[in-house]
């Protein structure tokens, strides 16, 4: 079974859009709750991520390589 995430838009600074999580806590939680092996993320959200959130996307790879989740780029 796989996950796929895709790139989320980045809010505009005149729309006043509620507080998401981020998405590496999404990631991480959707992964944990369904043990899935195989994670398909989106070129652009693995960019997007490696500029927006070096350090706390470093701890998502690092939490998902330790489970053996691989991570397929789409």
């Amino acid at each position: 079974m796989a996950l796929v995430v895709q790139a989320a838009r980045k809010p505009s600074p005149e729309r006043h859009e509620p507080a998401r999580p981020p998405v590496g806590a999404k990631l991480v939680t959707s992964v944990h709750q369904r043990r899935v092996n195989v994670v398909a993320i989106s070129s652009k959200a693995i960019i997007r991520r490696g500029k927006d959130d070096p350090d706390p996307w470093k701890r998502v790879q690092g939490w998902l390589s330790l489970r053996g989740v691989r991570v397929v780029e789409t």
